[in-house]
C-alpha cells in the first residue's frame, strides 16, 4: 500500500515538472495577409505622396519670395535711378565752379567767389538687403545676384562720397573766413570724385537687369 502511494505521488510529480504546452493561432492570418500588407502599402504611399506634396507647396512658395523680392529690388533700383537723375544738375554747376576757379588760379588769375550746393540723393539699399537676409536669395539667378550686388556696391561707394563732400562742404560753409584757394584745396577733388562715381553709378542703374 505504501510503494503504491509513492508511485501515485511520483507520477504526480512528473505530471507537474512537464511544462503546459500551448500554440498561439491567428485563424484567417494567412488569408488575410495580402490585404494587410495592400493597407501597409497605401499608408506609405500616402505618406510619402504627403511629403511630396509639402515639399512641392515650400518651393512654390520660395518661388514666389524670390519673384516678390527680385520685384522689390528692380522697383528700388528705379527709384534710386530718379533720385540720383535729380541730384545731378546741383552736382555739377558746383563742380563747374571749382573747375572755372582752378582754371583761373592755374593762369595766375582772381578766381570769382564760390557758391557750394550738393542736393542729397537719399539711396535706399533695404529691399536688396531683405533678400538677401532671407531663402529668397536662394531662387534668384546667380548672375543677376552678382551683377546686382556689384551695383550695390558701386552705390555705397557714392553714398559714401557724398557725406564726404556734405561734411567737408559744412565746415567751410561755417568758416567765413575761409578763402577761394581754401575752399578749392579742401573740397575740388571731392567733388571730381562724386560726380565720377555719380555717373558710374548712373550707367550701373541704365545697365541693371531688369
Amino acid at each position: 500500500m505504501a510503494e503504491s502511494c509513492i508511485a501515485g505521488n511520483n507520477q504526480a510529480m512528473d505530471d507537474q515538472s512537464k511544462a503546459p504546452s500551448a500554440t498561439i493561432r491567428f485563424p484567417g492570418l494567412r488569408e488575410r495577409l495580402p490585404e494587410i500588407l495592400l493597407e501597409a502599402f497605401s499608408v506609405l504611399i500616402a505618406v510619402l505622396l504627403a511629403f511630396a506634396v509639402e515639399e512641392w507647396r515650400d518651393d512654390r512658395e520660395l518661388a514666389e519670395r524670390a519673384a516678390e523680392a527680385r520685384a522689390a529690388i528692380v522697383a528700388e533700383i528705379d527709384r534710386n535711378q530718379v533720385e540720383l537723375e535729380q541730384a545731378l544738375e546741383d552736382l555739377q554747376a558746383t563742380l563747374d565752379q571749382l573747375e572755372a576757379a582752378a582754371a583761373a588760379r592755374s593762369n595766375d588769375e582772381s578766381p570769382e567767389g564760390l557758391s557750394l550746393s550738393v542736393d542729397i540723393a537719399l539711396l535706399s539699399s533695404a529691399a536688396w538687403k531683405t533678400a538677401m537676409a532671407t531663402d529668397s536669395s536662394r531662387r534668384l539667378d546667380y548672375a543677376w545676384i552678382l551683377q546686382i550686388s556689384e551695383l550695390y556696391e558701386l552705390q555705397e561707394l557714392y553714398m559714401r562720397a557724398q557725406w564726404d563732400v556734405i561734411r567737408v562742404t559744412a565746415e567751410l560753409t561755417s568758416a567765413p573766413n575761409a578763402s577761394v584757394d581754401d575752399v578749392l584745396d579742401r573740397v575740388h577733388g571731392e567733388y571730381r570724385l562724386l560726380r565720377t562715381l555719380h555717373g558710374g553709378l548712373m550707367s550701373a542703374y541704365a545697365e541693371a537687369p531688369r
